[in-house]
């Protein structure tokens, strides 16, 4: 039997998406608004430098954000942050948003160069997320 290129990349994206959901270890974050609920997974922090990547998952338990093409309520985000310890900057990398019925509404894949890293404002998610995920990874730096 002959695969073509798309059917193995698909099957090689499947195979990296099971084995990433089968190390995730999700730890839910005070402070998020009620009716939703905000996680990062402990177990996918990546050190690179001064930078750290993470997945942040967030979940609402009423919808009400449509996506704009689909028109879909968007139920869950998935998040692939970059956080730089040093400068107290933050982007992502990727992203996925998910309808009410759990189907992919879209998804955004961003190279290094195309990380737009902005700063981390004080006493929010963000910022605890930084001091987190930079403990989590074990940097030390000033």
């Amino acid at each position: 039997m002959r695969f073509g290129r798309h059917a193995l990349a698909f099957l090689a994206a499947a195979a990296a998406a099971a084995a990433a959901a089968a190390a995730e270890n999700w730890v839910q974050v005070a402070g998020a608004k009620p009716g939703v609920r905000f996680e990062v997974d402990a177990g996918s922090i990546v050190r690179r430098g001064d930078r750290v990547e993470f997945w942040e998952r967030i979940e609402y338990e009423r919808p009400e954000v449509r996506d704009d093409a689909s028109l879909r309520l968007i139920k869950v985000k998935k998040v692939l942050r970059v956080m730089d310890c040093r400068a107290r900057t933050q982007g992502f990398r990727e992203a996925m948003a998910f309808s009410t019925d759990a189907r992919l509404i879209e998804h955004v894949l961003l190279g290094g160069a195309g990380i737009q890293m902005d700063p981390v404002p004080p006493r929010t998610i963000a910022a605890w997320q930084l001091g987190w995920a930079c403990a989590q990874a074990g940097w030390k730096g000033k």
